[in-house]
């Protein structure tokens, strides 16, 4: 399980809970950009596991950029992103070779 991730220069942590509410509806992960915390709902299969900590991800980017990004951008934003980081690792792996 990843802990914490690195976004827009803040320290997030990852925290793993059994139940995610939010605005009275339940959710597979919510970004709390105040307390720079990502809720991931534990047990759910891994990859989707990483589609849901890049969502919320991109929610935290959003909220610090002030880029008022909506769900439908959030949602169609990550599912490109995993599907690029997917099928280019070579790419991936020569990124963080580099930096």
């Amino acid at each position: 399980m990843i802990k914490k991730l690195k976004i827009c220069g803040f320290d997030f942590i990852i925290n793993y809970k059994e139940i995610i509410a939010q605005d009275g509806d339940s959710c597979l992960g919510c970004c709390k950009s105040d307390s720079n915390v990502l809720e991931i709902k534990l047990g759910i299969i891994p990859q989707r596991e990483n589609e849901v900590i890049l969502h919320e991800a991109i929610h935290a980017i959003s909220d610090i950029m002030n880029l008022e990004l909506t769900e439908m951008q959030v949602n169609t934003l990550g599912v490109m992103l995993i599907d690029f980081i997917v099928k280019n690792n070579k790419f991936m792996n020569k990124i963080t070779e580099e930096n």
